[in-house]
């Protein structure tokens, strides 16, 4: 979703003001010529402007936002894959008889042992 934001940054930052300069000639043509169209495109360009400016930094916002939460929960897990990791090995040890829940190790990156699991570090 993050990556997703960003592309509709480049392409609006890319896309979203293509016309201005036509916009801003055609203006200056009619207030040339005394037409009111003139400044009313002026108008209309500068509301333009600041709706592109006001959603490209939304954009921005949305995917440093998205990007930030991926890198906590990616530390998160690897805090708790290392709780994981350090509860299966000080279980071997307090209950040498145990068999440690092989999934929910495995989930956490540690494989069982020849030994049934019961040396797990």
């Amino acid at each position: 979703m993050a990556n997703t934001a960003r592309e509709l940054y480049d392409d609006l930052d890319r896309h979203g003001c293509t016309a201005e300069d036509d916009v801003s000639a055609a203006s200056g043509d009619f207030r040339q010529v005394g037409m009111a169209a003139g400044p009313t495109l002026s108008v209309l360009a500068q509301w333009w402007r600041r709706q592109c400016d006001d959603l490209l930094a939304d954009c921005s916002r949305i995917s440093g936002h998205l990007d930030e939460t991926v890198r906590s929960h990616d530390g998160l897990e690897s805090d708790v894959q290392a709780s994981l990791h350090g509860i299966a090995g000080g279980l071997a040890e307090v209950l040498p008889g145990v068999q440690p829940n092989l999934a929910l190790l495995r989930s956490a990156g540690i494989e069982d042992s020849e030994d049934g699991g019961q040396g797990m570090p």
